[in-house]
């Protein structure tokens, strides 16, 4: 198993295990790998291998394991420009879809994000936002992870 296969079985199994993600959206993907190469982003250096200093719970670590030892495999986006929400946000702010259609895993039956925000920045802050189901898998000094099982 890669990498990426081992970020989305800890993530099923997350899910199997959170009854609020499955009262939200069952798991409902039937995935077929898609190689994306690499592509890296600001933060994937000290602050995502090595700048979380804070374990997560028994039910999130695992996810948090995987997430962390394949970080270099994702290919990470960043959908805002500098002048939109500046220079310290995009160091500090990325993202790879894991299953879904241009994910690492296409599926047409879900979405499945890994987002990474640290640097203290803020996500979206006063914005009305559409349901999400987002389970807090790390956070430390640095920022925080969220597994966002359904867009």
């Amino acid at each position: 198993m890669n990498g990426l296969e081992t970020v989305l079985s800890a993530a099923r199994s997350l899910h199997a295990a959170t009854p609020a993600m499955q009262a939200f959206s069952p798991w409902e993907c039937r995935s077929t790998p898609k190689h994306q190469a690499p592509q890296p982003m600001p933060a994937l250096g000290g602050h995502i291998k090595g700048g979380f200093d804070r374990p997560g719970t028994a039910a999130t670590q695992l996810l948090i394991d995987a997430i962390r030892a394949a970080a270099d495999l994702g290919h990470w986006i960043q959908t805002y420009t500098e002048a939109e929400v500046g220079r310290h946000f995009l160091d500090n702010y990325g993202y790879y879809e894991l299953i879904g259609p241009g994910g690492h895993f296409q599926s047409e039956q879900m979405r499945g994000y890994v987002a990474y925000w640290g640097g203290r920045v803020c996500f979206m802050t006063g914005t009305a936002m559409p349901p999400k189901s987002f389970i807090s898998a790390l956070a430390g000094r640095r920022g925080s992870w969220r597994w966002a099982a359904r867009m």
